[in-house]
């Protein structure tokens, strides 16, 4: 693999502090942008990770000197629903409309490769029968719609110059300096953490794909050193493990001693479902997870233990991304366009 200098957006974030990590350990040169939203919450102090030695504090909608250059990860963006659903028409302007933008930037100052971070949630209502790239996307939030039209558009710009992948995460678990309890896994292992109660808000069927933030990351890595005839122009759904929601609180249960499922008498299905099928990335990228949700679990109890988490520290803004970006607007730290301004300190 001849492209060795990475610009990686969102490099401060949940996932990007652990895939920055890994492509530097890996021999990569990896320039961080990254505007800051979602601050610093004190979490995993102990990590040890490496930090890029070019870090940029400034919206990727900016960014114009892709000088040097050789691909782009780009996982700067509003993260979730919860996020996307305060704003949705910004959601479809970050999540796409200027996801398509960088990498027109990108492709026109000769950049070789685009890596995205799309989501699973593109697969969006599609109940209980297993599902592929290949299945038609059924998004039901803007969120999902947002990463769908970021696909469309990115896709459109393949050629042989230019090789775009998206990468359709699933849900992810794990531990991170940038920690998320917005996450099912995390959530549902620190509910049991402070309160003893695996605390399960939906009626429990719907399913959810779910992944290791270090197995994402190893995923877009072989993403980034295959053949650009394997990756060139794909959609690949990055996991490894299905699980109803009800199941996930059973993992969670078992990792954290003495704590109970609670489910809520007034839970309603939750329309958003999907068994996502992972041949394509195993046999394309030779990529399996080696995380089980079980070893991830038992990962976020300890990490818990470490951090002294409790239910006032649970519940801090810095640790949900609907909750920070409710903050933000607020209290005016971002205008109507979410440009964070320069007031604000994370």
């Amino acid at each position: 693999m001849a492209e060795k200098n990475v610009l990686m957006t969102g490099n401060r974030g949940y996932i990007g502090r652990i895939m920055a990590d890994l492509f530097l350990r890996s021999g990569y040169n990896v320039s961080g942008i990254d505007a800051g939203y979602f601050g610093t919450n004190g979490f995993a102090k102990s990590m040890n990770l490496r930090n890029p030695k070019v870090q940029l504090k400034m919206d990727f909608r900016d960014f114009t000197d892709f000088k040097g250059m050789d691909a782009v990860v780009h996982l700067a963006g509003l993260p979730n629903d919860w996020a996307a659903d305060l704003n949705p028409k910004m959601a479809e302007e970050l999540n796409s409309k200027a996801t398509i933008d960088l990498a027109l930037r990108a492709k026109a100052a000769g950049v070789k490769r685009f890596i995205f971070a799309s989501s699973c949630s593109v697969f969006g209502a599609n109940g209980d029968k297993l599902i592929s790239e290949e299945s038609k996307p059924a998004p039901v939030t803007p969120y999902g719609f947002s990463k769908l039209h970021a696909e469309e558009g990115l896709l459109k710009l393949n050629d042989d110059s230019f090789t775009v992948t998206c990468m359709r995460n699933a849900t992810c678990y794990g531990v991170s300096p940038r920690m998320r309890f917005d996450m099912v896994l995390n959530n549902l292992v620190a509910y049991a953490f402070v309160e003893g109660k695996v605390k399960v808000l939906s009626d429990g069927t719907a399913w959810r794909p779910i992944v290791h933030i270090r197995d994402v990351s190893v995923a877009f890595l072989k993403a980034l050193e295959a053949d650009r005839e394997v990756v060139s122009g794909q959609v690949f759904a990055v996991g490894g493990y299905n699980y109803t929601v009800s199941d996930i609180a059973k993992i969670a249960k078992a990792a954290v001693p003495g704590s109970m499922i609670e489910f809520n008498p007034q839970g309603q299905k939750d329309p958003r479902s999907y068994n996502v099928d992972f041949t394509k990335i195993k046999k394309a990228l030779d990529f399996s997870c080696e995380w089980t949700p079980e070893k991830g679990a038992k990962e976020l109890y300890e990490a818990y233990r470490e951090y002294g988490l409790n239910k006032e520290s649970f519940q801090q803004r810095e640790f949900w991304a609907g909750k920070q970006l409710e903050y933000l607007i607020k209290n005016k730290f971002v205008n109507d366009k979410l440009y964070l301004n320069s007031t604000f300190v994370d």
